[in-house]
């Protein structure tokens, strides 16, 4: 709220800035390029009852053959029509919506009605309405000459021009329908103790579109919660000092990931002929990111501009990551389950409480540093490449990869460490019981989640592939029977369950009906095959 002045400052400073440059020709060439790239790359989508509905509303907007294309095209340079609304673009012709928690004082006091508040009809929502008086204009009048840094965006390098298809046109079984009968396997086409690279190309699909999928296995989460937390903010100001290109990223169809769990999982996606300019921009970024950290405290302590950024991005980073720790007992019942039961079946996991006890007092850019530096001081990688990519190319976006970790100083890790999964004793009961209203008195839902530990994955594979139909069949008849038929909870579902190596059956059920005991009852009668489904027992 204290900001709020300044946002509308700087925002009518840009607009400005926009009606000073006029209209110009390349940014309207490249929006009209974006368009036709979504529309002749545009996915499967919406539903076919939501498609019927687009389509008929965009029937009072274009003729009937170009209902599909309309909302995509761009096909007339009409500067008079930009230069008109962007007149229109200034603080006397604006309308304001503010919305805070603020007001809510100034609501409750009994002169509100005088001061203009008053309630909406239909939801008593109270509102007020007020023209902008002068002063406040005039402060946004003057902000349009300011000099903020703000500067118009360069042309988007991230824009695809070559949509040609690496697959096999010879392939005409798997060409020939987007669900091919037969399915094969990605290939692996390099192993070394550092590197495994896996690449299959796109015969059924047959769009432009690559993923580059990484996994990055690191020593690290043995190294303690602390360690593993200070990971975690490395990749979230990574993540934060790439906002500058993630715009244009995801406008040119691009998108890339970042995140440690107990190993680094890395992504990037989208049109293949740009993909490699983004990964080679993410790589790089990486290694900056520690670098600048290193040398950001000069001599007497002073802190250069690029440090104040980072520590500034690292604090931020830091908050959220604190709240969102704190927040795991304001979550969904299903979700706080779901992730002690990964506490309870994953052994020697960190606990949530010993991340945030970690990060409470604050983090030196010195400590990233030295955290990245140890986290990637020794890898395995294992990379997927899929899509619309030869086998050279995916080798290619491999040795990207590894030249980019290498940048960080990482070596082979000799050998990865599987996490061990608690065996589960066979006819046997575990409970495990959390009181989450003792912490959350404001949830009134409970779940009950059931696993039925089956085994290792692929030591049988008649097993799994038992264990996938059973999955299967059970989901449509565990929401028939405890949902629609038992009345057991709004949120009922069943399908495979892992963790690391090992699955099994999952049952999920959350309301507010029945205790979880009972619903534990009705769960075991359902898979037991009783009509009746336990409810004389409760």
């Amino acid at each position: 709220d204290e900001n709020r002045e300044n946002v509308m400052a700087l925002l009518f400073e840009w607009v400005e800035m926009v009606r000073q440059a006029g209209p110009r020709r390349e940014v309207f060439e490249e929006i009209a390029s974006l368009n036709e790239i979504s529309f002749a790359h545009k996915e499967e989508s919406p539903a076919n009852d939501d498609f019927a509905v687009s389509a008929a509303m965009s029937l009072h907007k274009y003729p009937a053959a170009e209902v599909l294309r309309g909302p995509f095209a761009l096909d007339e340079w009409k500067p008079e029509v930009v230069t008109e609304y962007l007149k229109a673009l200034t603080p006397d012709n604006c309308l304001v919506f503010l919305t805070s928690s603020a007001f809510s004082e100034e609501v409750g006091k009994e002169d509100a009605k005088v001061k203009g508040w008053q309630n909406e009809e239909w939801y008593g929502a109270p509102f007020r309405e007020e023209p902008i008086n002068a002063d406040r204009l005039a402060k946004w009048k003057l902000a349009e000459g300011g000099e903020s840094g703000l500067a118009l965006p360069m042309p988007n390098p991230f824009i695809p021009t070559d949509f040609s298809l690496r697959g096999d046109p010879a392939a005409s079984g798997l060409m020939v329908t987007k669900l091919p009968m037969e399915v094969t396997p990605p290939t692996l086409i390099c192993k070394t103790p550092y590197l495994r690279v896996w690449q299959k190309t796109d015969n059924a699909f047959k769009t432009p579109r690559q993923y580059v999928l990484a996994h990055i296995h690191t020593p690290v989460y043995d190294q303690g919660p602390r360690e593993v937390a200070l990971i975690r903010l490395f990749c979230s100001v990574v993540y934060d000092d790439l906002n500058a290109y993630a715009y244009d990223a995801s406008c040119a169809g691009l998108n890339y990931s970042l995140d440690f769990s107990d190993s680094f999982s890395m992504s990037c996606g989208g049109f293949s002929h740009k993909l490699s300019e983004l990964l080679d921009v993410f790589l790089s970024r990486l290694r900056e990111v520690a670098e600048d950290c290193e040398v950001a405290e000069g001599e007497g302590g002073a802190v250069s501009e690029r440090g104040m950024e980072l520590l500034s991005s690292l604090e931020v980073q830091r908050q959220l990551l604190i709240q969102d720790y704190k927040n795991l007992t304001r979550e969904e019942p299903y979700a706080v389950g779901s992730y002690y039961l990964g506490q309870t079946m994953l052994r020697d996991s960190w606990h949530i409480e010993e991340y945030l006890s970690a990060i409470e007092e604050p983090v030196t850019l010195k400590d990233l540093a030295r955290a990245a530096r140890e986290g990637f001081k020794k890898t395995q990688i294992e990379l997927f490449v899929h899509g619309n990519a030869t086998v050279e190319e995916a080798r290619t976006m491999a040795d990207r990869v590894v030249e980019g970790f290498s940048a960080l100083g990482s070596e082979p890790l000799e050998e990865v460490s599987r996490r061990k999964i608690t065996k589960l004793t066979a006819g046997t009961s575990t409970v495990f019981e959390y009181d989450l209203a003792a912490k959350n008195p404001a949830q009134e839902n409970c779940c009950t989640q059931n696993i039925y530990q089956v085994g290792a994955v692929g030591v049988d594979a008649k097993r799994d592939a038992a264990l996938s139909v059973i999955c299967h069949v059970a989901s449509t008849s565990c929401y028939q029977r405890l949902r629609t038929e038992e009345q057991l909870g709004y949120i009922v579902q069943s399908g495979v369950w892992a963790e690391g190596h090992v699955a099994g059956l999952n049952v999920i059920v959350q309301g507010k009906s029945l205790p979880p005991r009972e619903v534990d009852q009705r769960i075991e009668a359902w898979l037991g095959g009783d009509p009746k489904g336990g409810r004389e027992k409760s």
